[in-house]
């Protein structure tokens, strides 16, 4: 399965719903154009901000007819690239106890129990930042609100099938004082 910025995301507000004990579609994907909520009503949203790749990926090709059930064509292959990846994302709470929450959020994303749940997701708990109180005026109330920016560690994967040859000849020609010499060589598969 290629790596999907937006199947990350998912994990990651399926996390922060489940460590906070937050109602069903409380914590949402980022700058959306809906409806917050009643007022008083707390939810979250998360952004994946960015996306590091760590060192090199590892290539890996394999000849189609060792794959499936029956074999594949035999001039195919197919061809993986499988790489760490540092995804950070940005949780933002509104409302509520929001400053708390996303304290809490950072404790219990490392907890055993999370660190298991992610692991089973694909992801990996890497670090997180400071939590920062943001609490802001709206319609001449105070909102409390809390922003904190969490780094995962993720293994992406890229696969993709390509033609090859099959047998081909390769012609190679001396140039030197004497008479010029070609000889034909034919590749095939072993």
């Amino acid at each position: 399965m290629p790596f999907d910025v937006d199947v990350v995301a998912d994990v990651i507000r399926f996390a922060v719903r489940t460590v906070l004990q937050m109602p069903q579609n409380s914590v949402r994907p980022a700058n959306q154009n809906v409806p917050a909520g009643p007022q008083g009503q707390q939810f979250a949203t998360v952004l994946v901000t960015d996306v590091s790749q760590v060192g090199y990926d590892q290539e890996k090709i394999v000849n189609m007819p060792d794959v499936g059930d029956p074999p594949v064509d035999p001039e195919t292959v197919k061809w993986t690239l499988t790489g760490p990846r540092i995804v950070e994302a940005s949780l933002q709470l509104f409302r509520g106890d929001a400053y708390s929450k996303a304290c809490r959020a950072v404790s219990l994303l490392q907890s055993s129990f999370m660190t298991e749940t992610l692991q089973a997701l694909g992801l990996g708990f890497k670090s997180a930042g400071k939590v920062l109180n943001l609490t802001a005026l709206v319609d001449d109330t105070w909102e409390p609100r809390a922003q904190v920016n969490i780094q995962f560690c993720v293994i992406a994967q890229e696969q993709t099938i390509l033609d090859t040859f099959d047998t081909f000849p390769i012609a190679l020609e001396s140039d030197d004082s004497s008479p010029a010499n070609t000889t034909d060589f034919e590749v095939k598969e072993s």
